[in-house]
């Protein structure tokens, strides 16, 4: 069996607490490895109930939407703080949408962009969605 190494990593980057030590391993690896790192930034949108959501009028909600888009600003400024300082190729991304439908559908396309023999793995089991994706999320430790 072949020693293959990290060609691309798929970090998620959020505003928490545990985001900065995500980065960090995940920026060691893309180091360690010669990988391209990507980070990727999810606004989910107003998380109100939809009653809520109903009253809340329009103005409420793009004052929300602001909110969330100046924070995935926060978090992009502190990813190429972070990263700029290092020799490691990197990318940004800035995705709305529902968390882990948006991180399952990025990881797969990282795989696909990586591996003839994941594409042939993925185009098989095309019909489920991904639901088991190996990425560095808030919450894990290392």
């Amino acid at each position: 069996m072949s020693n293959m190494g990290l060609k691309d990593i798929l970090v998620h980057v959020d505003n928490s607490r545990s985001n900065p030590s995500r980065l960090e391993v995940a920026l060691g690896l893309a180091g360690t490895h010669g990988a391209h790192l990507t980070g990727l930034y999810i606004n989910q949108g107003p998380m109100l109930p939809s009653f809520a959501e109903a009253q809340a009028g329009k103005e409420l909600l793009d004052e929300l939407q602001t909110t969330l888009r100046a924070q995935a600003t926060q978090a992009e400024s502190m990813f190429k703080k972070n990263t700029d300082a290092s020799n490691v190729s990197t990318e940004w991304r800035y995705v709305e949408g529902d968390l882990v439908r948006v991180l399952n559908q990025h990881a797969a396309m990282q795989i696909l962009s990586s591996s003839a023999k994941a594409k042939a793995m993925i185009r098989a089991h095309m019909q489920e969605e991904l639901r088991s994706v190996f990425f560095l999320r808030q919450g894990v430790r290392y």
